[in-house]
């Protein structure tokens, strides 16, 4: 019997790796446009037209979960956390070109600067967020590259480092305004609407502005939370656990939580498929 060569089997599984991603990313990208279209004809039917046109942008198909999450509806109210430019990997860029309308928190200048020009029926704060009463400034990690400056960080995260340390782009330390979210929403004039979602990706900080950010007052009814340590790291996990929310899984790097009180979506997550 011939023994099998093991540098010709690991090539042809990496090899059907790659065609399984390809596949996979083909399968979401049409799954984007024809839920794109779908939305723009419902759209049409009703007699109204889209504040621009519709895109699902987001990387693992967090806006198309979300999008089945509450049933195709054209209005609700979002939260998103590290929106950057407000279109590129955007979970929320969909939502407001259908008639929703939200809070987006970005705290490089540049990108702030280019969300607010591009979101203008949502409400754009410059900031990065943090625990309950935080205030002033706050340095950032930003990374020089008009990609991987989506990589860009507050404080000290030993992760985003060792990544960073693997590219030869050049990083430089930012003072942005620092808040938390209750202030945030506090401030908005007449208090914010109900909130059906929010999504909070900050690259390693999610506990520290979550912590700022009380979920038993506001009752945002899904929380999808970036962890790229895929739980290794057990302070997001043991965080909720304190909190009103049931966890529903993974879409990606992010953990998914519903509402404890939330019939209605804990019945139809299960069912949702990304």
């Amino acid at each position: 019997m011939q023994t099998p060569n093991l540098v010709q089997l690991s090539q042809n599984v990496n090899e059907q790796g790659a065609q399984l991603r390809y596949l996979t990313e083909s399968v979401l990208d049409l799954r984007r446009r024809v839920t794109a279209i779908s939305a723009e004809w419902k759209l049409h039917q009703m007699g109204k037209r889209p504040r621009f046109p519709v895109e699902f942008m987001s990387q693992f198909g967090e806006d198309l979960f979300f999008w089945e999450l509450f049933g195709g509806r054209f209005e609700g109210f979002y939260i998103e956390v590290g929106a950057y430019d407000g279109y590129r990997a955007s979970v929320t860029y969909a939502f407001e070109a259908v008639g929703w309308t939200g809070l987006l928190v970005e705290p490089l200048p540049r990108r702030f600067a280019e969300c607010a020009a591009r979101r203008a029926a949502s409400r754009v704060v410059h900031s990065a967020l943090g625990k309950r009463g935080a205030s002033g400034e706050i340095e950032i990690t930003a990374v020089k590259d008009d990609e991987w400056d989506m990589s860009s960080y507050t404080g000290d995260h030993p992760m985003q480092r060792a990544s960073l340390d693997q590219t030869k782009f050049e990083r430089e330390k930012v003072r942005v305004p620092l808040t938390s979210m209750d202030a945030v929403l506090e401030a908005t004039p007449g208090g914010p609407p109900a909130i059906d979602f929010a999504m909070i990706d900050v690259e390693g900080s999610e506990v520290d502005v979550l912590e700022g950010f009380d979920l038993r007052k506001w009752r945002p009814r899904a929380l999808m939370l970036e962890d790229n340590t895929f739980g290794k790291d057990l302070r997001l996990t043991n965080y909720m656990k304190g909190q009103p929310y049931l966890f529903f899984g993974w879409l990606g790097v992010n953990q998914i939580y519903i509402r404890n009180d939330d019939q209605e979506l804990i019945r139809r997550a299960p069912l949702v498929r990304v």
